[in-house]
């Protein structure tokens, strides 16, 4: 078994081949695990000696297209929405960062220095993007946890919003507290964020000092 092996996939009933340099060419990914020479958890093969997969076909073809040369094929025409599913089941983060820095620049709803936000369901907000510094709009996607609304606003909800039993008096105040927490974010010095999107402004002040560090 070596990494020039041919490996034959059946994936939702579509036949695939490949080579098994070419599957686990991303590390700490699902195929890395399943299709390593050496992982303990490889897959078993079928009697005529594929691998199944029950997954969908079409997205899996753009897959190994990334896995192969590391950009989307005719990404205008491809359902991003169910490319980023099956990039996360396969945890291709490599791939899932490729597929939100596209849909960023797609976005045709706001002025291209504004990022527009969806303030706990209940406020739209635009923010200059040199509040955040150099993090990529991406990246400051990622830390809101990755969803934008119908009207590609980035959707940013409070800490523990799923828990906390007095919702209501927080979306009353969420432009209030969120506009807190990009105040913290611009700053430069040492100011800690706190409120009920602490989270949000610790992950992106973060990042802003990571994009600094690397000029």
């Amino acid at each position: 078994m070596s990494f020039d092996e041919v490996v034959v996939l059946n994936v939702g009933g579509t036949r695939f081949e490949t080579i098994r340099g070419t599957l686990t060419s991303h590390p700490h990914s699902m195929l890395v695990k399943l299709f390593h020479p050496y992982s303990p958890n490889q897959m078993e093969s079928a009697q005529d000696g594929s691998y199944f997969l029950d997954r969908d076909p079409e997205t899996f073809g753009q897959i190994l297209t990334f896995l192969r040369y590391g950009y989307i094929a005719n990404s205008s025409k491809v359902d991003l929405d169910k490319l980023l599913i099956e990039a996360n089941y396969f945890q291709l983060t490599s791939l899932e960062a490729k597929i939100q820095e596209i849909k960023s620049k797609n976005l045709p709803t706001v002025p291209r220095d504004l990022i527009k936000f969806n303030v706990d369901g209940t406020n739209v907000m635009h923010v200059t993007k040199e509040k955040f510094g150099d993090v990529p709009f991406h990246e400051i996607l990622r830390a809101a946890g990755g969803v934008m609304d119908n009207e590609g606003a980035i959707v940013v909800l409070p800490d523990n919003s799923d828990t906390r039993p007095d919702i209501d008096e927080y979306q009353a105040q969420s432009q209030f507290y969120f506009m807190q927490a990009v105040n913290v974010i611009e700053d430069n010095g040492r100011a800690k964020a706190t409120g009920p999107f602490k989270k949000f402004a610790r992950r992106i002040k973060a990042l802003k000092e990571e994009y600094d560090d690397s000029d």
